[in-house]
């Protein structure tokens, strides 16, 4: 016989199917259409850059737990999905935090919606020195759009803790994006008490606004790296965060430590 689930798919936006798996309960995905498994579509979320509301096509997950039971989601279009409750971070949920610069100067302000917002006297005066420690993230690419790659690094070291791509197809702005989230998910991961550096202004504002709004489409050539956009849009919307985040001062600093040196 065939056990249904309810409550475990959600969706997002007007183009996200997600089955909600904190408990971690879940191994495997299969999605299915109308009845029909949809190919290669073996992933947490289903994703379509045309859009899945007002469509009438019915939509269910087989799900693989972790004890090897197989279980279905009940059948419904992406306008009865319950959408996904958003986590917003407020200045009311986090805790103050006081940083310190390399200087030992206090610098005072409070994490809102991931961003670390200083006084207007701080933004006015330039700080001598980065705050260390510190993870710097960067990306490079080839055009626009053209091969992406990006990184980030302990600031003071220039050692590399994560390096994605190259990706076929992608842009700047996308890289600096996804490095910039994955710095954030790296930190809070090993609970570390770093800052973040970028030098992408549009980054910042992309993660303020817990979205990647590129203007490029999807297509065979970057499908992964969408796949990739998607998932870190999901952990921006599912996660808290401490971490401050800073524009790196390049007039004063020179590049970024995790610059790729291609200028």
């Amino acid at each position: 016989f065939t056990i249904a689930i309810s409550g475990q798919m959600y969706s997002k936006w007007t183009d996200v199917l997600f089955i909600g798996n904190k408990e971690g309960q879940y191994t495997g995905y299969q999605w299915f259409a109308d009845g029909a498994a949809m190919g290669g579509e073996t992933l947490q979320y289903l994703y379509d850059p045309k859009g899945l509301s007002g469509t009438a096509i019915l939509y269910h997950c087989r799900l693989t737990t972790t004890d090897g039971k197989t279980l279905y989601t009940c059948p419904q279009t992406f306008d009865e999905v319950t959408p996904s409750r958003t986590v917003t971070t407020t200045p009311a949920q986090v805790k103050s935090t006081t940083m310190y610069d390399t200087m030992g100067r206090v610098i005072k302000g409070t994490p809102h919606n991931g961003i670390y917002i200083v006084s207007e006297e701080l933004e006015k005066r330039s700080m001598s020195k980065p705050i260390l420690p510190a993870l710097a993230v960067d990306a490079a690419c080839s055009g626009n759009p053209g091969v992406m790659e990006f990184r980030g690094v302990i600031a003071d070291t220039g050692t590399e803790v994560f390096h994605r791509g190259p990706f076929p197809e992608g842009t700047n702005n996308i890289g600096e994006f996804l490095a910039l989230v994955l710095g954030l998910a790296y930190i809070k991961k090993y609970n570390l008490n770093w800052v973040i550096y970028t030098d992408s202004v549009t980054a910042l504002a992309w993660v303020r606004q817990k979205r990647c709004k590129t203007k490029i489409e999807w297509n065979a050539k970057n499908q992964d790296l969408f796949h990739m956009v998607r998932k870190a849009e999901m952990w921006l919307h599912d996660n808290t965060w401490t971490t401050p985040i800073y524009k790196w001062d390049t007039k004063a600093w020179g590049e970024i430590p995790a610059d790729f040196g291609r200028k």
